[in-house]
């Protein structure tokens, strides 16, 4: 510290009996030399007009954030004790379709979803579980391909599980798949279709499940690993895509011709099927959520989608997932809660989600 220093050399510069004269101009030097290394100026201590009118503002500000802090906690109390509702046979009529898509994930998984898309207390009869396989992928650590992985858990691969599940016969071999066309560069793709009811504990679960399988070319080449792969988004666009056409009466495409024909033997139509639910492949359906979800847009028909709470199921595995236990719960238990309160959110979970295909004619 120079300042330390300083007093230590010069500490007895001041005192009456050594001052001789040099020793204060050589107090004076070190003192200019000081200013020379350290001096930035003096701090002003009298308050301006505009230092007042920043503090005023930072108050303002201050209590502001806390304001709307506080605010959210109110409304995230309001989400946590929201009383659960019993829906009425009529509330619960309206068709809504549970669609997956999925890659290479396996049996644990897929396993999981379905199962608990089939343990939801929604009517079977009313809902219907749409898995859109991403091309033959296996996964790692996996032995067979996700495709496969599906078609034992839902019984129509002939790998457990009690099934009335049949092949959709479409207008073109099965082998060779049905024509769609896919996003992206390579937009030539084939997908072949399944359809049936699983059964499981008595409970009924339809299912239509679609496998893109890729081009002749592709699969005929040996060289691609990934035939038929042509991402997430184009999965999605797989059953947008048939809706769109099908309620704007487009020229449907082989592939919608297909699933079209498999909702018929399910005894589903495409008009009857009033929502649509989106989860991830490895997303746990809670048993009451998808009753909970439709009442809530049966309420309002203004609503065009909602989306239900999401939270970590492996929170005690590192300590990565530990810490996303609270981003999960801040942003489902006070951002979108807060959003909710206003009537507008502005994102909505693609792992979680429901939404509104069309609306009643009078609205």
């Amino acid at each position: 510290d120079a300042t330390e220093l300083f007093e230590y050399l010069y500490e007895n510069e001041n005192d009456d009996e050594n001052d001789d004269g040099d020793g204060n101009a050589a107090r004076a030097t070190a003192l200019m030399c000081l200013d020379r290394l350290f001096y930035e100026g003096r701090i002003k201590t009298i308050d301006s007009e505009w230092c007042h009118s920043l503090n005023i503002v930072m108050y303002v500000l201050i209590c502001f954030v806390t304001a709307m802090l506080v605010l959210q906690l109110l409304c995230s109390l309001l989400y946590v004790t929201r009383i659960k509702r019993v829906l009425s046979k009529e509330e619960s009529s309206s068709g809504v379709m549970i669609m997956v898509p999925c890659y290479n994930e396996g049996y644990k998984e897929l396993g999981k979803t379905i199962r608990s898309v089939l343990e939801t207390d929604y009517p079977d009869d009313n809902r219907c579980l749409l898995v859109v396989c991403d091309g033959t992928i296996t996964g790692h650590g996996e032995e067979r391909s996700t495709p496969d992985i599906v078609a034992d858990i839902l019984g129509y691969g002939g790998g457990g599980g009690t099934s009335a599940a049949s092949s959709s016969g479409g207008i073109i071999n099965k082998e060779r798949g049905h024509k769609y066309t896919s996003i992206g560069a390579n937009s030539r793709n084939r997908a072949r279709v399944h359809h049936g009811i699983c059964v499981e504990d008595g409970r009924r679960l339809k299912y239509v499940v679609v496998v893109k399988c890729g081009t002749s070319k592709e699969r005929r080449d040996g060289t691609n690993p990934r035939a038929g792969n042509r991402g997430k988004r184009d999965s999605q666009l797989v059953l947008a895509g048939m809706l769109n056409r099908r309620h704007y009466r487009r020229r449907p495409c082989e592939l919608d011709r297909a699933i079209v024909r498999a909702l018929d033997d399910l005894d589903l139509t495409v008009e009857g099927i009033k929502y649509l639910m989106a989860i991830d492949a490895d997303t746990r359906v809670h048993a009451d959520s998808l009753s909970q979800m439709v009442y809530t847009m049966e309420k309002s028909q203004n609503v065009l989608a909602c989306c239900g709470e999401t939270r970590v199921d492996n929170k005690a595995q590192s300590w990565v997932t530990a810490l996303q236990v609270y981003e999960y719960y801040s942003s489902h238990h006070m951002k979108k809660a807060f959003e909710s309160a206003f009537g507008c959110v502005t994102c909505l979970p693609g792992c979680f989600t429901l939404y509104r295909i069309r609306c009643d004619d009078d609205h």
